[in-house]
């Protein structure tokens, strides 16, 4: 054989592997997303593989490590388990808005980048990520209305991360809690927080809140336990009488196919002292 022909051989069997490894890179990646902040100091990657996922970092420090989102109707179908994706779409939003009942602002400049992940079943996820914050929502599209019995909404902090955590002995709460300052990992299994909380990682100071609340029980953060763990599960709650946990009717249109947005789950990452007592 010449050498002209084992070189050729050799080219050959390079390329293909070249070929392979760049293939499977792509599949490795194909599921996966990054959204920016409009200044790009905010970074939230989405993962829409086995399940939903997405992790945000803050001038490159990491906030919240993968975490998932979940919501499960009481005819047994789970929004986000095995996720069917279809495909999305991004848009980039500046404007100002004129609140009908000014708080702090007659006017407040409302400028973010969104993405919409399009599921099969007739749902979808949006991201959306300010200067100032990160949330996302679940919309659906049934024809029919929905319960919703369970939601799962994990916080995945770093290690080192503490919290102000304000302390609930019970769902029957005037929400006007002592806020116990500790370490992620101190927390006690099952021990019950209402909103807000604020969280304090790697030098940053990030506000978990949430809005747009009509037809759906208010959120509420339960501590997983164990210091291996460093995260906190948080789910919906209602009540009945003997304080047993019970799930929150959310209905959607009847009368059309259009997209009806749930509530929305928010971070504020926080870098001027007082600036929480300004969120709504």
């Amino acid at each position: 054989m010449s050498f002209q022909s084992i070189f050729m051989r050799n080219v050959v069997r390079f390329c293909g592997l070249l070929l392979t490894s760049m293939t499977a890179g792509a599949a490795a990646s194909a599921d996966s997303y990054t959204l920016a902040s409009p200044d790009e100091t905010i970074q939230v990657s989405i993962n829409v593989s086995d399940a939903i996922q997405y992790s945000v970092t803050v001038d490159g420090k990491e906030m919240l490590r993968p975490s998932r989102l979940a919501m499960t109707l009481k005819d047994g179908t789970q929004l986000g388990a095995q996720p069917v994706f279809l495909g999305r779409r991004s848009r980039s939003v500046d404007q100002v808005l004129s609140p009908v009942v000014p708080v702090k602002s007659s006017k407040i400049h409302d400028r973010f980048n969104e993405t919409v992940f399009s599921f099969e079943g007739d749902y979808r996820v949006v991201f959306r990520a300010y200067n100032n914050g990160v949330a996302y929502r679940f919309e659906t599209a049934f024809a029919q209305p929905i319960q919703v019995i369970e939601e799962l909404v994990e916080y995945d902090f770093p290690a080192e991360a503490h919290v102000y955590f304000p302390k609930e002995d019970s769902f029957q709460s005037h929400n006007e809690r002592t806020y116990l300052y500790t370490q992620m990992r101190d927390l006690k299994e099952g021990e019950l927080a209402s909103l807000p909380a604020l969280v304090s990682t790697a030098g940053i100071k990030v506000l978990i809140s949430e809005t747009d609340l009509r037809d759906y029980a208010g959120l509420w953060i339960e501590s997983a336990g164990g210091g291996a763990l460093d995260w906190c599960s948080a789910q919906i709650c209602a009540l009945d009488r003997n304080e047993r946990r019970v799930g929150p009717q959310r209905n959607c249109d009847r009368a059309s196919r259009l997209y009806r947005g749930h509530q929305w789950r928010a971070y504020f990452p926080v870098a001027v002292p007082g600036y929480c007592s300004h969120r709504r």
